[in-house]
């Protein structure tokens, strides 16, 4: 059996090659992957949605915050990874693999995508 998480992962990145926002997805994604938890399905709805910041900062591409990769560290499972601090080397605008010439904090692959991402803030804060 699948876990409510492990679905929902492919759910989320699936919608977002699809450019939707994730306040439209969230809902749907959360009841499609908790369909199949029987019985437990209202506890993990209500696990999911107690971490629904951390799962909106990865749709957008935000860093994960301290808080985030502390928790991360809480996986003993073998087969889980620990959040890591860095990027995971795609464009946070185009979702392009960063080019490795570019720093290794880059968020952007060009500074045409850097521009694009702050005209992009400008705009919504106005």
């Amino acid at each position: 059996m699948t876990l409510p998480p492990e679905a929902l992962v492919p759910l989320l990145a699936d919608a977002r090659r699809r450019g939707q926002p994730f306040p439209d997805v969230w809902p749907v994604a959360v009841a499609d992957a908790t369909a199949s938890a029987n019985g437990e399905a209202a506890a993990w709805t209500g696990a999911l949605e107690a971490t629904r910041g951390a799962w909106e900062r990865s749709y957008v591409r935000q860093p994960a915050t301290r808080a985030d990769r502390a928790v991360s560290l809480l996986c003993e499972d073998a087969e889980l990874v620990p959040i890591a601090e860095t990027r995971d080397g795609r464009c946070e605008q185009c979702d392009a693999k960063i080019p490795p010439d570019r720093h290794r904090n880059a968020r952007y692959c060009s500074r045409e995508c850097k521009r694009a991402a702050n005209y992009g803030r400008e705009r919504a804060a106005a």
